[in-house]
């Protein structure tokens, strides 16, 4: 299944923590792609119209989010909550994508809490080691990439707190921390194994 060329905003819960933009539940080596999406945006990608979070994933496995092309690229902007949420997936691939940056690359838009989080989850692949596979985690109110009880992944080739310019953009929190779980065995952190 693709979902692609969506603008999904303003999904809100009076919990604040369940009104998803987009929301993949119980979805076993699905080969889901989320893809050119702007969520959390206006139709311009610009200004803010927040999701609670803007992409959750949880209990899935085989998930793509985002892709080496520009085209691919998801805005996961100007959300309530997270950009992008993971939690106890496996084989879930994010690159390319936008996370607290407006669709101009240039303008920030950050997310209340994370930019890109998953937790106990295992084999996440954040960034790459190509110019299309940059994530860029910018403007957060939390950390630009949260990391917490994972093990065999790697987070490599993006800009977190910088864009791609060199200009500076901070995170509030950390650029890559946890996110309260222990860092689990075989995770990597930039370079080549």
């Amino acid at each position: 299944a693709h979902i692609h060329g969506n603008l999904v905003a303003g999904f809100t819960s009076p919990d604040g923590w369940t009104g998803y933009g987009i929301f993949v539940f119980n979805a076993v080596s699905s080969g889901i792609v989320i893809a050119g999406n702007l969520v959390g945006t206006n139709l311009a990608g610009l200004a803010a119209i927040p999701n609670d979070d803007g992409v959750a994933i949880h209990n899935s496995a085989g998930i793509t989010v985002g892709g080496s092309s520009a085209v691919d690229r998801n805005i996961l902007s100007g959300n309530a909550g997270s950009g992008l949420s993971v939690y106890k997936s496996n084989q879930v691939s994010v690159k390319g994508n936008y996370a607290g940056l407006a669709a101009d690359g240039m303008t920030a838009l950050g997310n209340a809490n994370v930019g890109l989080g998953y937790t106990l989850s295992t084999n996440i692949q954040i960034g790459g080691q190509t110019p299309g596979e940059a994530n860029v985690a910018v403007a957060n109110g939390g950390n630009g990439i949260s990391a917490g009880g994972e093990s065999s992944s790697v987070i490599e080739g993006n800009y977190i707190g910088v864009l791609p310019d060199g200009t500076p953009m901070g995170n509030t929190s950390h650029g890559i921390g946890g996110n309260g779980s222990t860092v689990g065995s075989g995770m990597r952190i930039g370079g080549t194994a």
